[in-house]
């Protein structure tokens, strides 16, 4: 499954990969924002989780 989303303006997908959640940013590259709090992500995603 393959999440896609956004936070503070930057696009990404989540995806797990070998039982860890990867999130990868799109198109930002080392662009100012690019490093996505992770652990925001992490509970973006268990709060859509729930919502399925």
């Amino acid at each position: 499954m393959v999440l896609d989303g956004a936070m503070n303006g930057v696009a990404f997908q989540a995806y797990v990969e070998a039982g860890d959640i990867v999130v990868d940013t799109i198109g930002v590259g080392d662009a100012p924002g690019a490093n996505l709090d992770e652990t925001c992500v992490l509970a973006a995603i268990k709060k859509r989780l729930r919502k399925t």
